[in-house]
């Protein structure tokens, strides 16, 4: 028979577990992450078809619904074709409602898996995916007006290599054309009220319109012990992007996490990024740091530049900490108690906007310890993470500006 504290765990578990399977993740190509493949070795109990949904909500489409399929031929094993149709409800412009992206994947081996792909699309895209989930930023849009994303429209198609090593580390080509259209907010309306015309601070996206072919070369060294909840390891990932026709550039974006254990349950775990990016000073192709996912108590998309550094350590207490305070047997705030951790954080980073024609190893003379914009916190967390408010500060004084900052995350990218 099950405790009260046994259900309110295992209720919070289903519904987690809810999110992160039901909706099929996006395909994105944020300038710090890419679409690392699922293996199929991992996922045996998937039908020959099956089908899924990733609705979503936006300061741009307002509701977008969506149906997808993806088939397993039986008689050709290791292969992928997937597509998934939808359309955004809110959007002004009649020829942008309608979005799609097909696909096919081949692998060969096991082990040491290679794979080649090939995806068509018509689709909204963001370079602001690295550091917040479509599912945490849309709940966010629904409920409370908060849209943390800049957005815009891509039409194009992409065509991968991809090797995997001792299952681990992975090696990727990716090769593609894409089309940017410049996409208008077009609502302004959730559940609790708010405005969209707060975050993040730009009134229409700065995206420049134009054609672009890209190509990226991308390497992974994974020694976590798990690559979906881990306790310990090392993850390095570099990505270099070339792109031509009516933006020439050249971009590097470099990211290292630690984690580590300490005592008991506590435990270290540290991110490092650095990103610079040459040749255009379109909006795509810069970055932006402040608030979610970067510095947690400065306003969304503070800074913005060209050259980026950021550092988030956090330490997590577990639930030890929190549970030597005697409200267990409170009435229901006892069941839910069991579920919580504690945890403290240090954010500082860094942003400048150099000229476009400087090299992609220069520019970086303004990163000194002087430079740096940081800020402190204290988290709360349940279930180690599956939903976390964090309250930081910063540790300098900005006159006109609050110094002190509450977000809460759900199924936080880290």
């Amino acid at each position: 028979m099950f405790t009260p504290e046994g259900k309110m765990r295992r209720l919070l578990l289903f519904l987690s577990a809810c999110l992160a399977l039901q909706f099929q993740p996006a395909r994105v190509m944020a300038q710090f992450s890419f679409e690392q493949i699922k293996d199929d070795a991992d996922f045996e109990f998937e039908a020959p078809v099956s089908y899924f949904t990733n609705p979503r909500f936006n300061r741009v489409e307002g509701l977008f619904l969506n149906a997808g399929v993806q088939v397993h031929p039986v008689k050709i094993p290791r292969f992928q074709l997937h597509a998934d149709f939808g359309i955004g409800f809110w959007n002004e412009d009649t020829d942008q409602k309608f979005r799609f992206n097909a696909g096919a994947r081949k692998d060969f081996g096991d082990f040491n898996r290679s794979s080649i792909g090939l995806d068509v699309f018509r689709k909204l895209d963001s370079e602001d995916d690295w550091f917040v989930g479509e599912v945490e930023n849309s709940i966010a849009s629904f409920l409370f007006r908060e849209d943390f994303k800049d957005y815009y429209g891509v039409t194009g198609f992409s065509f991968f290599v991809d090797h995997k090593i001792n299952a681990m580390h992975t090696l990727r080509l990716e090769v593609g054309r894409r089309n940017y259209n410049v996409l208008k907010r077009n609502i302004d309306w959730s559940v609790f009220g708010g405005s969209f015309d707060e975050n993040p601070k730009r009134l229409d996206s700065a995206i420049a319109d134009g054609n672009e072919i890209s190509v990226k070369l991308i390497a992974v060294l994974d020694w976590r012990d798990n690559p979906v909840f881990p306790i310990s390891g090392w993850y390095f990932q570099s990505i270099y992007e070339h792109t031509a026709e009516d933006f020439d550039t050249d971009g590097l974006f470099l990211t290292a996490k630690r984690y580590q254990p300490t005592v008991s349950n506590q435990r270290l775990v540290v991110r490092a990024l650095l990103g610079s990016r040459t040749g255009s000073a379109a909006e795509q192709y810069t970055m932006d740091l402040g608030g979610l996912g970067s510095l947690r108590a400065f306003d969304d998309k503070e800074l913005n530049g060209n050259r980026m550094f950021l550092l988030n350590a956090n330490y997590l207490f577990g639930g030890g900490l929190l549970q030597r305070i005697p409200l267990q047997n409170l009435p229901f705030f006892g069941a839910f108690w069991t579920t919580l951790s504690a945890g403290v954080f240090i954010d500082t980073g860094w942003v400048d906007r150099v000229n476009v024609d400087d090299g992609l190893f220069s520019g970086f003379g303004g990163l000194t310890l002087d430079n740096l914009e940081t800020d402190i916190g204290f988290s709360l967390l349940v279930l180690d993470g599956v939903l976390r408010m964090d309250v930081a500060r910063r540790t300098n004084s900005d006159p006109g500006r609050d110094d002190y900052r509450i977000t809460f995350r759900l199924l936080e990218n880290f």
